[in-house]
């Protein structure tokens, strides 16, 4: 279909950029997604949305951060008002750059420009509740973000996270909303999402017998699920005061899918071997 596309029109920006998030996302051909990249940019230099995307690639997938400021900056000057690349500085700020006043200033600016969108309702509420630990400003995005976008995955095991640390058992129905909705996600996110909604049915959803739950997650660690980074603490808190029955199995499945221990350390436990 984008090769169809593309031959009609091989300069078409939007189809280009659209070709090379398929390439990267779903292909896992990266040097082919930069070259499509690089030819959206030919075609368009200032083209604030390709800037952005091709920022994000640089920062996640090449790990060149000086790369993915640039252009980050070169999207923000292209269009000062897009709140897509407003959002995506504020991540990269956030998590990179660790400059959390830059980042919230321009998901401020990125909501003013773009009040209902869901993407960077939940990335704003993300940097509330792990950053700014401010968990009532946080549940009223997630809340925004799920109006805007009833069936947006991330948002909603995203805030499944919140209300089940916090022991709230509404906590439970957003988990199977966020779960029903994770296969109209794109396969990366699937998964990553995918083990973190595992974690947190292990951790808290008594509703399932125990070893369900543990087949369950240790079949998407197997199949490579990771979600490198991702704090985890306030639920393995909550599980705690919940009385978990295998705590130390929790933490280390934990440190498997966030902090990138081998999963090897994961044998040690005869309720993982048996799963």
């Amino acid at each position: 279909m984008y090769k169809r596309a593309l031959d009609a029109e091989p300069d078409h920006t939007n189809n280009l950029r659209n070709y090379a998030l398929f390439l990267w996302q779903v292909r896992k051909d990266m040097d082919g997604a930069e070259a499509i990249y690089k030819r959206a940019l030919d075609a368009e230099p200032d083209n604030a949305d390709t800037l952005s995307d091709y920022a994000v690639f640089l920062w996640q997938v090449r790990k060149d951060m000086d790369g993915a400021e640039t252009l980050h900056k070169r999207a923000l000057d292209a269009d000062s008002d897009n709140a897509k690349t407003r959002g995506n500085y504020a991540d990269f700020l956030s998590e990179v750059r660790k400059d959390m006043d830059g980042a919230e200033e321009l998901y401020k600016r990125a909501l003013a420009a773009a009040s209902d969108d869901a993407n960077t309702l939940g990335s704003y509420a993300i940097f509330l509740q792990h950053v700014r630990e401010d968990m009532n400003g946080a549940e009223s995005f997630y809340k925004r973000a799920i109006d805007a976008d009833p069936a947006d995955a991330n948002v909603l095991g995203n805030y499944a996270q919140l209300l089940l640390a916090q022991g709230r058992e509404n906590g439970l129905d957003h988990l199977d909303q966020a779960i029903a909705a994770l296969p109209n996600e794109a396969p990366d996110v699937q998964s990553s999402l995918g083990v973190e909604l595992a974690v947190y049915a292990y951790a808290h959803d008594v509703r399932r017998p125990i070893d369900e739950r543990l087949k369950a997650i240790k079949a998407r660690i197997l199949e490579g699920g990771r979600a490198p980074g991702w704090d985890f603490s306030a639920n393995i808190e909550q599980a705690e005061r919940e009385k978990h029955p295998n705590l130390k199995l929790l933490r280390a499945i934990v440190a498997v899918v966030s902090d990138g221990a081998d999963v090897s350390t994961l044998d040690a436990f005869p309720q993982w071997r048996k799963a």
